[in-house]
């Protein structure tokens, strides 16, 4: 539960970093990545920890290399994808991400999030006619605190994938 709520100010931290300045401390993520490593030592052990992770690290780098790909393609010509579509701290924060679920509930917290980030900007930019950048990682930082709140008030583990699987089975 301590560890939890480390956890929590550090993302709250992510949260307030990314809103006022849409940039991230150097090193919050290597502090986040620690704390999400012992998170995941103490639910599921090592071997299965260094599983997760890699499948997860996996699907990062997958998922980053076909959004440069779209974007070489384009525009027909190499180009520099960071900092210009996407930021660093959104991407190591990604990383993080990677350390804080089993495979499956990743990617399903990293779809849900993406959508509901989506729908909130999209609207704001509708209703509002303007939109200056997303804070994609201190948005997901506040739905991962959302989730570690509600995972710890309902009993549920993100290094579990039975529960999703058996939701997803059932649909």
């Amino acid at each position: 539960m301590l560890l939890d709520i480390i956890i929590i100010l550090v993302l709250l931290s992510i949260v307030w970093q990314d809103f006022k300045s849409y940039v991230l401390y150097w090193f919050i993520p290597p502090v986040l990545i620690v704390l999400f490593f012992l998170r995941s030592w103490q639910m599921t052990g090592l071997n299965l920890e260094i599983q997760y992770i890699g499948i997860n690290l996996l699907f990062v780098v997958l998922q980053v290399s076909i959004v440069y790909m779209y974007y070489v393609l384009k525009n027909r010509k190499l180009i520099p994808m960071i900092d210009k579509y996407i930021g660093w701290g959104d991407i190591l924060f990604l990383v993080c991400l990677s350390f804080a679920f089993s495979p499956l509930n990743f990617i399903f917290f990293y779809i849900i999030s993406l959508i509901i980030i989506l729908i909130i900007y999209g609207s704001w930019y509708m209703f509002n006619g303007s939109l200056r950048k997303i804070p994609l990682a201190g948005m997901q930082a506040l739905l991962l605190l959302i989730s570690i709140i509600s995972g710890n008030l309902l009993h549920f583990s993100f290094y579990n994938d039975k529960a999703l699987s058996y939701f997803i089975s059932h649909l």
